[in-house]
């Protein structure tokens, strides 16, 4: 396993002491709580450890992630978070504070989304309703939401409305065969109506494991073995595919590692490197072809040029997706912050970021952008140089409002000095 110590936040000095190879002592002080670490490093690495070679070390890390307080992991959780790590909390976790920080990240992968969508309750529940950004980026939560003993019948059509409008509602997954799933075929019978007008559906939960079952259920029935006729079989293949990341994984075990949702998009959008002008077209193109559920989640996890895009897009909630993500560099945000084309609610979002806000040239291209809001524009005036204030009081594309405060700040200044 290889383990991203810089993507997890684990200093170097700690690095040697989480091999396989590395002594038992050390990890269990880690796991101890021994050496006071800061709660998020103190989690990440106690995620590496479940995935120790040394069974008691594996053991107390497992027992820290069941046994802390919800305060403790609370603290400890952000959307910096390894989405793994988020995975293997709720795994090992039901308390209601910890799923619902953990909903809040829209860095969350699949697969947690849809199990907390199962179990959740209270509060919760209603967070996964007003969740929209994550009804976009995982249609799928529906699926589980409304098998969700906690959860009204108004409740799920209210997610199923949503859905329906953005022509994302996804079909049902029913735990007693998949709708729309390969049916088994009777002897005699050939072509494309013959093999899916079975009146018995052969039960298909996790392909790649329940082909056994599959020939025993046809066996009992008197039928042909569904694997035996070749259009079924294409079929199969297919849904072995298509369901590799949405049905399979919420039925098996989780699995230890750091996978994340990146690996469903190609390289070119996730890792930063020079491109050419045809490969920045072609990747243009392949982000047009996207669903906003896809191009939320790409904001998220996508290289500059992926966001630089995305920015741009036409649906505001993929465009602010980009500025949450918390991965635009400095120059990005002052980028985006003086550009006149961007949606006013990026501009509020960048303006919401106290760590873009830092940054003086983020500031100043707020101030000088004519679509920020008067109410967020004025609160930079008064922190801007001499020379860009007076700048500004000569600015006549921005708010008359803006001009004038910058003008009257440029007055009292000069009085001051005289």
């Amino acid at each position: 396993m290889s383990v991203p110590f810089d993507r997890l936040g684990i200093p170097q000095e700690h690095r040697s002491k989480l091999g396989q190879e590395a002594d038992a002592g050390p990890k269990l002080q880690l796991i101890s709580g021994e050496l006071e670490l800061p709660p998020d490093i103190q989690l990440a690495m106690n995620y590496v450890l479940v995935g120790d070679r040394n069974p008691g070390v594996k053991q107390q890390a497992e027992a820290w992630f069941a046994t802390s307080s919800a305060d403790t992991l609370i603290s400890a959780l952000s959307q910096r978070t390894h989405p793994k790590i988020l995975e293997f909390v709720v795994e090992k976790r039901a308390d209601e504070p910890v799923l619902t920080r953990i909903y809040s990240f829209a860095t969350m992968n699949d697969r947690t989304a849809r199990r907390i969508a199962r179990i959740a309750s209270g509060e919760l529940k209603d967070l996964v309703v007003r969740n929209y950004e994550r009804l976009l980026m995982t249609p799928k939560v529906y699926l589980d939401f409304k098998k969700n003993p906690h959860i009204e019948e108004h409740e799920a059509e209210r997610v199923a409305a949503f859905l329906r409008m953005q022509r994302m509602l996804p079909e049902d997954e029913d735990d007693d065969g998949l709708e729309g799933g390969p049916r088994v075929i009777r002897d005699g019978q050939e072509g494309e109506d013959a093999a899916f007008t079975s009146r018995k559906l052969v039960r298909v939960k996790d392909l790649t494991t329940r082909n056994v079952e599959a020939e025993i259920e046809a066996a009992l029935l008197g039928l042909a073995s569904p694997f035996t006729n070749a259009d079924v079989a294409d079929r199969l293949d297919i849904m072995v595919l298509e369901s590799k990341a949405t049905v399979e994984d919420l039925r098996e075990g989780f699995h230890f590692g750091f996978e994340d949702e990146a690996d469903e998009f190609q390289k070119r959008l996730t890792t930063d490197r020079d491109l050419s002008s045809d490969e920045v077209k072609g990747r243009a193109d392949m982000i047009a072809e996207m669903n906003i559920g896809k191009k939320i989640k790409l904001a998220y996890l996508g290289n500059a040029e992926a966001r630089k895009l995305l920015l741009r897009d036409n649906n505001k909630s993929v465009a602010v997706a980009v500025v949450k993500s918390g991965r635009m560099s400095d120059s990005e945000a002052a980028s985006a912050a003086i550009n006149k084309n961007l949606h006013m609610d990026v501009l509020r979002e960048i303006a919401s970021n106290r760590e873009y806000l830092r940054k003086y040239q983020v500031r100043l291209a707020l101030v000088n952008n004519p679509k920020t809001p008067v109410s967020i524009a004025a609160g930079f005036v008064s922190q801007l140089q001499r020379s860009d204030v007076a700048h500004l009081s000569r600015n006549k594309n921005v708010s008359a409002v803006i001009s004038k405060m910058a003008l009257k700040i440029v007055k009292q200044r000069t009085e001051k000095q005289g």
